[in-house]
């Protein structure tokens, strides 16, 4: 149980590290320029980043051990191009599960709040998951790109 609540915190922190980094840069590069409304601004981004990073825990993030496997090949996933195969309570959850990221990314940064954009952060995001899970013994799914994107523009 130890070794679980170190690997999650250690991994939490790789997320936080370089949103603190960003911060800091951020605040010498602004120093003379004091903007109000930064605190909040970097609040989000950590909620951002956090968001990010349980998106990744959930959907089973391929580790660099995964890929360093001598007995298998390099993608262990499987692949389903048929779309709507796997239409149903899953698809329901993939929307849900990429809403935030449609409202986090405009309420955030001013450059997001055209819908295109957004969408097409949403589509690029949900190919890193799918992308990822080829890693780990997951199957990537079209149908989860499109429902990862269809949550990210009701998001």
């Amino acid at each position: 149980m130890g070794n679980i609540c170190l690997s999650v915190l250690y991994s939490l922190a790789c997320v936080c590290f370089p949103c603190m980094v960003y911060q800091w840069i951020s605040e010498i590069r602004n120093y003379g320029n004091r903007k109000k409304g930064r605190i909040a601004h970097f609040v989000w981004v950590y909620i951002f980043l956090v968001y990010l990073w349980m998106v990744f825990q959930v959907t089973g993030i391929g580790l660099l051990a995964d890929i360093r496997r001598k007995e298998t090949d390099l993608f262990m996933g499987e692949i389903n191009y048929v779309p709507f195969d796997s239409f149903g309570m899953g698809y329901i959850l993939n929307i849900i599960m990429c809403m935030p990221l449609g409202f986090l990314l405009p309420l955030i940064w001013k450059e997001y709040r055209r819908i295109g954009k957004t969408v097409i952060i949403g589509a690029i995001f949900s190919i890193l998951i799918e992308i990822t899970q080829l890693f780990n013994f997951r199957a990537s799914d079209i149908d989860d790109l499109t429902a990862n994107t269809c949550g990210a523009l009701l998001g």
